[in-house]
């Protein structure tokens, strides 16, 4: 098969070059992470184009052109969100709406510690397997100096043990914090349609969290 070409208004454009922009590409990413959107903007509108004629994918262009954020801003605002008043209102309003008796009988204190270093671990779990090593240091470090600076060294050692929960199983390790989450609240009392619940519910942010990651970079500070 010979080269693919690409017929625009005024020009033709092999498939070799297209291969060849992408490279430009990705060495200006990882080599000039100083790199502004205003200086890369022509490389930009270049890639653009070729996406629009199918050159390439939507996919491979996100991979090329994510937006870089600091890994201490990323943790920042996700650890800021997570122990915000608002977050406890909609974990209340979640275990009203399960109206499981074992789990309204849990320590409300608790209940609201058990979500959050559950968060925290899908947080760690989403960084670790869209970013590189030393980010994933990065984060650990951050999330742990967050967590001692304020006196919640108990929310980190509950991180610990949902970390290895999902360590744990080969097929899905979001089931089995699940299963800890039940242990530790209700005694594994906790009904299978609250369980279910929860399962969604750790799901729905895991994806959220992969699918950020699609358009978002991080890098150290």
């Amino acid at each position: 098969m010979g080269p693919r070409i690409l017929h625009g208004k005024d020009s033709i454009l092999q498939h070799s070059d297209v291969l060849a922009v992408l490279r430009v590409c990705a060495l200006l990413s990882r080599s000039k992470p100083e790199l502004t959107d205003r200086s890369l903007g022509p490389l930009r509108c270049l890639i653009v184009q070729l996406a629009d004629s199918g050159a390439i994918s939507v996919q491979r262009v996100h991979m090329f052109f994510k937006n870089k954020v600091n890994i201490a801003d990323y943790c920042t605002g996700k650890l800021t969100r997570l122990f915000s008043q608002e977050r406890e209102t909609t974990w209340s309003d979640l275990r009203i709406k399960c109206n499981d008796a074992h789990l309204n009988q849990a320590d409300t204190n608790a209940y609201y510690g058990n979500l959050r270093a559950a968060m925290i671990t899908l947080m760690s779990i989403a960084i670790t397997k869209n970013c590189n090593v030393d980010s994933s240091v990065h984060a650990r470090g951050f999330v742990v100096n967050y967590l001692d600076k304020r006196g919640l060294t108990e929310i980190d050692s509950l991180h610990g043990e949902y970390s290895r929960a999902f360590g744990s199983s080969s097929t899905d390790g979001v089931q089995q914090m699940v299963s800890l989450f039940a242990e530790k609240l209700t005694q594994s009392n906790m009904g299978e349609p609250t369980k279910q619940q929860f399962y969604t519910e750790f799901y729905s942010v895991l994806r959220a969290l992969f699918e950020e990651f699609k358009s978002v970079k991080l890098v150290s500070p």
